[in-house]
């Protein structure tokens, strides 16, 4: 468990800021095979005074089996500069695909998730003030997370009650890399959270989570705190 959890991460010096991300995540209601996926997410500057970036990501699922998950989905990514005489956005445009593997762990399930990403990044369009110009770029992004929701009350079906959440994904670009940051590794994002089952259909969760983001010169070491809610509609 711990390797599938705890990923390498490059060696570097390394700066530590501290963000909030607020995050609503929706998957359902099927209809047979089918059914719909939703998150959205609005992120804190570093120093949690202004919004930073909001998203917002739908897509279309269909159940493979009772353990595997398909999703097709496009996502919407704004984010935002608001300094002294300076307010800018840059918009990105996504393309994703991702296959979910639920692997049994005993009275648990461990979730694997593989997803792809075609990212259309827009050049930065500055509202007030001037800045350095950017280009528009492309890129595709591999991204691998695994989670597993561990009750405090182990049983045979967890329909409700309070549960502990491990996560990890770790993020590598595949092309564009040369007009990003120069390097495959892009992210890691490790995640422990506390969380209450209100019943079968909706989950509450609030947690840390170390991101470790590299950019050309070094890696950055971010703390994120984290509330999110979950809805599974039938």
């Amino acid at each position: 468990m711990m390797v599938l959890l705890l990923t390498p991460i490059p060696q570097a010096h390394a700066q530590s800021k501290s963000d909030a991300w607020g995050t609503v995540f929706f998957n359902g209601p099927y209809r047979g095979k089918w059914g719909l996926h939703l998150d959205a997410q609005v992120r804190s500057t570093a120093g949690m005074d202004g919004l930073r970036t909001w998203l917002f990501r739908p897509g279309i699922q269909y159940k493979l089996s009772k353990r595997q998950l398909l999703t097709l989905g496009y996502a919407y990514i704004e984010g935002r500069i608001n300094d002294p005489g300076v307010r800018a956005y840059t918009p990105e445009h996504r393309l994703w695909q991702q296959w979910i593997y639920f692997q049994p762990v005993r009275r648990q399930t461990l979730q694997h998730r593989f997803r792809i990403e075609e990212r259309f990044i827009g050049s930065t369009r500055y509202i007030e003030g001037v800045g350095i110009p950017s280009l528009s770029t492309y890129s595709t992004r591999f991204r691998y997370f695994n989670r597993i929701i561990l009750p405090w009350r182990p049983a045979k079906s967890f329909e409700k009650g309070p549960f502990s959440t491990l996560q990890n994904e770790i993020f590598l670009h595949v092309t564009g890399t040369d007009r990003l940051t120069g390097k495959t590794f892009d992210q890691n994002r490790f995640y422990l959270a506390v969380g209450y089952r209100v019943n079968r259909t909706w989950d509450m969760e609030a947690g840390y989570m170390r991101r470790d983001v590299q950019t050309t010169t070094r890696l950055n070491r971010l703390n994120t705190w984290q509330l999110a809610l979950y809805f599974r509609p039938d």
